[in-house]
């Protein structure tokens, strides 16, 4: 209480985002679900442009293969920061095997289509 019978409460300032980065896992699990909308809405963007302009252009392919290695590394990221017990069997273990699953399938795509593009076969 203050000198009037008040009622003083002091709240400590919250430290920025990128200043807890280094030893806070809940902010670095919250950049590491920034960086992957981020790369989800670019993806996006990506696979439109990819069907209206030159659609069997090989830079296409390389931008696919590309955004599948960053979604890989995404994905190794949070692995690395929750762990592999809580990554598996935490409160998110199932938005994380969806997440995986599309990592996987995102990976095999983008085989198919540099093979599909090396070869020139189907």
């Amino acid at each position: 209480t203050n000198a009037d019978g008040g009622l003083h409460l002091t709240v400590a300032p919250l430290e920025p985002l990128w200043k807890r980065l280094p030893y806070d896992k809940e902010a670095q699990t919250l950049m590491i679900d920034a960086i992957g909308g981020v790369l989800i809405v670019l993806n996006a963007i990506v696979i439109g442009l990819s069907s209206d302009i030159e659609p069997d252009w090989l830079g296409w392919v390389v931008i696919d293969c590309v955004f599948a290695f960053l979604f890989t590394l995404e994905m190794l990221g949070k692995l690395h920061i929750q762990g592999f017990y809580v990554y598996v069997c935490g409160e998110e273990r199932f938005a994380n095997l969806f997440e995986f699953s599309l990592v996987v399938l995102s990976i095999f795509e983008a085989a198919l289509e540099m093979n599909h593009h090396l070869t020139g076969t189907d």
